[in-house]
């Protein structure tokens, strides 16, 4: 019963004679101990340039086999050339292939490591279809060193038959004046040698794209598809202002991005500005690139900027559109309007009572009414930070009436971000307003998936599950994050931090951008904390945050956390973003309480599919 490296013979074998030998090998009580390379490639060959050992026997306290095979019924030599069956003629033969053979792997050993010099290898042909009908004679190789049918089948065992055809070589071996330094007791191999023997000849790996590699190219993959997003952008070249609006995965950030690169390269002063913070810094190191937008962050920060200040309170927070408006206003303002003005997130940031309209009014030139912009925004379901009335009249507003210029619209519903697998599930549980037309993204085979816990520890411990079988499939901590439904009460993703060193989590800020923002640029090869586990800042832990705080980004693994229900209408909104930032894998952890009203949705779901 030895053990079989493959443990299966392969399945497209040609040789009957090395398919026996296999199974015996394998089930033969009497090789217990054993570990038998089958059809072992030599890449070294000391004739060929490269050459295969068919079998190769690594026997405790005996040594090194190496087992060459022949199953042809018939076998004549005449004249120094060997004929076996139907094959061409060969000048070589079998024994001296098995010498070749043997020596090309006692020598790779020998190179490799030192220690194992002294282990004795020894080889074999063995004819599985022919018997010996006389003894053949000959001074080639040694009578053990030829084993026909009528040997290798008998009684006792394929084991003990090599065997013995390995002592009659050591027994040689010692009685061999050439070979004095060979010492039975001191150099036959122990088992502690064996692994170190496979280690060498056939080892065990394991090959993984790296974490940077397998990040630019999912970049470089989002890229491309949100490319041909970017005939949308036309639309600016005829018309001064301009309002995109479509559901998440649309490109609606990339596509703002574009936007004020190409109105950079043509000399305008541009800003571009968002609502949340995270997405603020990321559009702030892409545009940084261009070398001339002007300013691309977050709404709040543009607006220090017009008041010159770099922190401000949080009670003087509350006042900073009013402030800004204030200076902007002042006969002695010295600062300089833009020419265009790109708004991303405009849900968040266009609703009247948010107080921004007017101080975008006085940064643009010729104000909103009459100067140049483009908007982009998700006005269906993503309104986090307003309510969806305001977020209503917030469209009405941009869109304009018959009393003001006209604003053209532009429609995006393809999705080119989510796999279609996730894009059926935001159907399914973000329930958007606004379907998508087509996903560019090709099918992954990989289902969302939805898991129910009981209590607040059978969360944490679900999500632990979940982050270790994604760091087995080869995903860098940094390709996951964790989202939580809340910011009030602990997230599962903290409470797993309190409890567990490893997986390591850490809270979602400035740094964990780092790794997004070098996907900004497929050709830079620098290297940053966390793809190597280099650096201070949590190198090897998976980032969390909250899913408003998230909005706008995306990643390749999501794992959303902390739902006590998944249909009130606040539930289905942060589901609806949640899901949307997965660019490969999603994970739902929702309370044991939803799973019925999962069912309900998944079978009707099913009914209008048959329909």
């Amino acid at each position: 019963m030895a053990r079989m490296l493959p443990p299966v013979v392969d399945p497209e074998c040609p040789s009957p004679g090395e398919i026996r030998l296999f199974e015996s090998l394998r089930d033969d009580p009497a090789t217990r101990g054993w570990t038998v390379l089958h059809s072992l490639g030599i890449s070294q060959h000391v004739r060929q340039v490269v050459g295969e050992a068919d079998f190769v026997a690594l026997i405790p306290g005996k040594g090194v086999l190496c087992i060459e095979v022949k199953a042809h019924r018939r076998v004549q030599r005449e004249g120094g050339a060997w004929y076996l069956g139907r094959d061409p003629v060969d000048y070589r033969g079998p024994f001296k292939q098995a010498l070749e053979a043997c020596e090309s792997i006692r020598t790779r050993v020998a190179n490799e490591n030192p220690h194992l010099r002294s282990i004795p290898f020894a080889w074999v042909v063995v004819f599985t279809h022919v018997e010996l009908v006389e003894q053949i004679r000959s001074g080639e190789w040694l009578p053990c060193q030829m084993l026909t049918s009528d040997q290798i089948w008998h009684d006792q065992g394929v084991g003990h038959v090599l065997e013995s055809a390995l002592e009659g070589w050591l027994r040689n071996l010692e009685s061999s004046e050439t070979a004095r330094w060979y010492d039975r007791g001191r150099h036959l191999p122990k088992a502690s040698q064996i692994p170190e023997l496979v280690k060498i000849l056939r080892p065990d790996f394991e090959i993984c794209e790296s974490a940077a590699s397998a990040a630019g190219k999912r970049a470089d993959e989002l890229r491309r598809y949100t490319g041909e997003q970017f005939v949308a952008l036309d639309a600016i070249e005829v018309n001064k202002r301009v309002l995109f609006t479509g559901p998440a995965g649309t490109g609606k950030t990339l596509l703002a991005l574009e936007a004020a690169r190409r109105l950079d390269a043509k000399g305008q002063r541009v800003a571009l500005v968002c609502y949340n913070r995270l997405l603020g810094r990321w559009l702030a190191d892409q545009a940084s690139g261009s070398g001339g937008v002007q300013f691309a962050g977050t709404i709040d920060r543009l607006l220090m900027d017009v008041l010159e200040v770099n922190h401000i309170s949080r009670e003087a927070f509350a006042h900073l559109p009013k402030d800004a408006l204030e200076r902007l206003t002042a006969p002695d303002c010295q600062y300089q309007q833009f020419d265009v003005i790109i708004v991303d997130e405009a849900q968040d940031i266009f609703p009247e009572d948010k107080g921004y309209r007017d101080v975008l009014d006085a940064l643009l030139r010729e104000g909103m009414g009459d100067g140049k912009w483009c908007v982009f925004g998700d006005f269906e379901k993503q309104a986090l930070f307003a309510g969806q009335d305001q977020v209503r009249e917030a469209v009405e507003w941009l869109a304009g009436d018959a009393g003001r210029p006209l604003v053209a619209r532009i429609p995006l519903s393809v999705n080119c971000r989510n796999t279609p697998r996730i894009s059926e599930f935001v159907k399914l549980l973000g329930q958007p307003g606004m379907p998508y037309s087509r996903v560019l993204r090709p099918d992954d085979g990989f289902d969302a998936r939805c898991k129910f816990w009981a209590n607040r520890q059978d969360q944490v411990s679900q999500l632990e599950k979940i982050l270790e079988d994604l760091f087995q499939e080869g995903y860098h901590p940094h390709d996951i994050v964790v989202l939580s439904a809340t910011a009030v009460a602990p997230s599962a993703a903290v409470e797993l931090a309190a409890v567990s060193s490893a997986p390591r989590v850490a809270q979602f800020g400035d740094k964990a951008l780092d790794f997004l923002t070098r996907l900004g640029d497929s050709g830079s090869q620098a290297q940053f904390d966390g793809m190597d586990g280099a650096g201070e800042d949590h190198g090897r832990a998976v980032f969390y945050t909250t899913i408003a705080k998230f909005k706008g980004l995306e990643s390749p693994a999501v794992v959303l956390t902390d739902f006590e229900e998944i249909s009130t209408e606040k539930a289905s909104s942060l589901l609806y973003t949640g899901i949307t930032r997965a660019t490969e894998r999603l994970f739902l952890l929702a309370h044991e309480s939803a799973a019925e009203e999962f069912r309900r949705i998944v079978e009707q779901a099913a009914v209008e599919g048959v329909d």
